[in-house]
């Protein structure tokens, strides 16, 4: 069997692991210390929410020919973020095209994040919520905004309202 992290096989060997579910404990406490977080799981080319351990916890290890989780870090949406701190001038400057892909990296990983929520502990999301209330209004605008094919309303939202507050978000998530 082929286990691998993002698509990159790793050297394991199991011990007495009899389903994915225990497999998946065993990446989720290595991934924790490193800020890493499951978004994903593929068995045999079928992707699953880590939400949906009902459908793939049990499935029998011995049976799955290849395992690939899917992770996120916070750190991704911190580098995001520094890409999209000129937005402004690159959207003025003709370079629209590399903005709008920077936006869509964005959406990528705030989906990702999205998906990783249910992972974090009570008090870090009960910290989170009211941010991420904000920052849903504010992709509210962002989509009138990309409506109305305006780019710099568009780059004013990204670069004025949204990234300030993934900041935000993020400072709640450093460890103490």
């Amino acid at each position: 069997m082929r286990i691998s992290i993002n698509q990159q096989p790793i050297e394991t060997t199991l011990e007495n692991e009899k389903n994915v579910g225990e497999v998946a404990q065993q990446i989720t406490a290595w991934a924790g210390p490193h800020q890493q977080y499951i978004y994903a799981i593929e068995i045999d080319g079928t992707r699953y929410s880590p939400h949906q351990d009902n459908v793939w916890s049990s499935i029998d290890i011995h049976k799955v020919r290849d395992l690939n989780f899917e992770t996120f870090s916070p750190l991704e949406l911190e580098s995001c973020l520094k890409q999209l701190a000129d937005i402004s001038v690159m959207m003025q400057s003709g370079q629209g095209a590399a903005a709008m892909q920077y936006i869509v990296n964005l959406s990528v990983l705030l989906t990702r994040f999205l998906h990783i929520l249910p992972q974090l502990n009570t008090t870090v999301q009960q910290e989170l919520q009211p941010h991420i209330a904000q920052l849903n209004s504010t992709l509210n605008e962002l989509v009138e905004g990309f409506e109305a094919k305006d780019s710099v309303l568009i780059a004013d939202i990204v670069e004025y309202e949204i990234v300030p507050r993934i900041e935000k978000i993020l400072e709640a998530l450093k460890p103490e």
